[in-house]
């Protein structure tokens, strides 16, 4: 994770990018853009230091400029109505672990909550 980003940005920008994909048709050229404009409008949403310009100059020049990719935020947000306001899964276990008084057991339920996120989101899937 070269940028650092909280496990709730990449959950919320794999939310819009689904919505996205769901409402409007892309090229196979253009996924990597739409899939980084998604990411962008979340580090927005979520970052203290959100997906710069300059990141874009440096580490995804081969995919994008930062003008297009300024493009591609808003043909993001224009399919996604301008709701960027998203409930991701480690959000809810926070607002449900909010509820649990004893903090050694918050704290376990919340590490087993990111261990099963950090699987779905790697794809990778225990075999019996």
């Amino acid at each position: 994770n070269e940028l650092r980003f909280d496990k709730n940005t990449a959950a919320s920008a794999i939310n819009y990018l689904d919505r996205v994909l769901s409402k409007s048709k892309t090229t196979p050229e253009l996924l990597q853009v739409v899939a980084l404009a998604c990411m962008s409008i979340a580090s927005k949403q979520q970052e203290p230091c959100p997906l710069s310009g300059q990141h874009v100059l440096e580490i995804f020049s081969e995919i994008t400029t930062p003008a297009d990719l300024r493009t591609a935020e808003c043909n993001a947000l224009f399919a996604l109505e301008w709701d960027a306001n998203t409930c991701t899964p480690l959000a809810f276990i926070d607002m449900f672990l909010a509820l649990v008084s004893d903090a050694g057991i918050a704290a376990q339920l919340r590490q087993t909550a990111e261990d099963f996120f950090d699987v779905a989101l790697a794809g990778e899937y225990p075999r019996d």
